[in-house]
């Protein structure tokens, strides 16, 4: 352990820390409630094990970490994506008309690999094109219809609930976390980033960050 660095047990009770004379430093430390002992990028700290971003038909957006926007215009927008185009192919998009006299969510669009998912208003749902019936397995996931609400769940550790008003949430583990970008951010704990844009760079408001990530 070098000098400024510091390790957390694996019960995440005690922080021990190397101070620059040399010594090693220990003190006690607990989970905040909401919160468990994880290991996220290699690291053990406490952690949320999993984040919900919520969509409303109506605009309304919580992201990951908690920031609330609403969306000004109709349009498709990218939920979700992995920051790292090189890793698995996953996405979330959303197709909202906000211009309709009851504004709505025209198509959810789940792509993980080679499959695509599109849930319709009317809780039609097709697989890579062609409608299937519910419940459905495809590979690692698994489509089910319960109480007018769809259930998308992959064993990677990603829930997508859409329901019949056209709200949408979704929820990943923590293995997701600082891995994401798009509208519902990336799942690091921290606000302040969740506006970062295609480019990386944080946008100056919250249009622009609308805008940047739409299709």
């Amino acid at each position: 352990m070098q000098v400024g660095e510091s390790l957390v047990s694996e019960d995440c009770t005690e922080r021990c820390k190397c101070t620059v004379e040399g010594y090693v430093s220990c003190g006690k430390i607990s989970c905040a409630p909401g919160e468990s002992c994880v290991v996220q990028r290699g690291i053990r700290t406490c952690g949320r094990t999993h984040a919900s971003c919520n969509l409303l038909s109506m605009g309304g957006l919580t992201t990951f970490d908690k920031l609330m926007t609403t969306l000004g215009s109709s349009g498709k927008y990218k939920m979700i994506t992995l920051c790292d185009s090189s890793q698995t192919r996953f996405k979330v998009t959303a197709d909202l008309n906000l211009a309709a006299p009851t504004p709505m969510t025209k198509a959810i669009y789940f792509n993980y690999e080679a499959t695509s998912i599109v849930l319709k208003p009317d809780l039609v749902v097709l697989v890579n094109g062609q409608q299937v019936m519910l419940p459905a397995d495809i590979g690692d996931i698994s489509i089910r219809l319960s109480q007018g609400t769809v259930l998308i769940k992959h064993s990677s550790g990603i829930e997508l609930k859409y329901c019949s008003l056209g709200n949408v949430k979704v929820t990943v583990s923590e293995a997701y976390a600082s891995r994401l970008c798009g509208l519902c951010g990336n799942f690091n704990g921290l606000i302040p980033d969740d506006l970062m844009m295609r480019s990386s760079r944080i946008a100056t408001n919250i249009l622009a960050f609308h805008t940047d990530w739409k299709e």
